[in-house]
């Protein structure tokens, strides 16, 4: 089974064939549109406040960034770069955050048709937010300069320099990979439901 259709069997509410009404065209949910007058548009889980709160919470102590960095920080806080590592776990929980905030946006404006849909936008939109972020407390802590940039370890050679650069890119994607590849689940699972649909009239 792919990572795709494990994910849609994840999300959606029991089998695909209880997924699907009866008056609903032969395709699986994954298959419907956004659009306006889609038949299976996502509702907020009530109550929404506390559902919301409740897939922030739990999307952020989920992360292995989140809870990793956490771990080591409570054992040993002496770092040469505190600042980066603390920043680490403020960064998922603020990512999160905007994400949450952003998908409720969207689905005020146009809800979504299924929780698939609503997942792949959480974690494509959170990854590039986390690791842009990433790189900017990174090199702004001077942590990434110190381990990646060749004028701290030989002559700064363009082959150095775009070694270096990709390592930074590898290294971001890497923390927003272990921090938000799960998000998107567990927003999508908590904080919406498909609402009771009955036969067309």
């Amino acid at each position: 089974m792919t990572m795709k259709a494990a994910l849609r069997r994840w999300l959606s509410p029991g089998d695909a064939a209880s997924a699907v009404p009866a008056w609903a065209p032969s395709a699986a949910p994954h298959a419907w549109t956004d659009a306006p007058d889609a038949p299976s548009a996502l509702h907020w889980r009530a109550p929404w406040q506390a559902c919301l709160l409740a897939s922030w919470l739990l999307a952020t102590a989920m992360a292995p960034s989140f809870w990793l960095v956490g771990t080591l920080l409570a054992i040993d806080a002496r770092s040469d770069h505190p600042a980066f590592w603390f920043s680490l776990p403020g960064i998922v929980a603020l990512v999160n955050a905007a994400s949450i905030a952003r998908i409720n946006q969207r689905q005020h404006r146009q809800p979504y048709a299924c929780r698939e849909t609503l997942a792949l936008h959480y974690r494509s939109m959170s990854r590039r937010m986390g690791s842009a972020l990433f790189l900017a407390v990174g090199w702004g802590s001077g942590f990434l300069p110190d381990i990646t940039w060749p004028a701290t370890h030989g002559p700064a050679t363009l082959a150095a320099i775009a070694n270096a650069l990709l390592w930074n890119l590898l290294l971001a994607w890497l923390f927003g990979w272990l921090s938000f590849a799960h998000a998107g689940g567990v927003h999508a699972r908590i904080g919406f439901v498909y609402p009771e649909r009955g036969p067309r009239a």
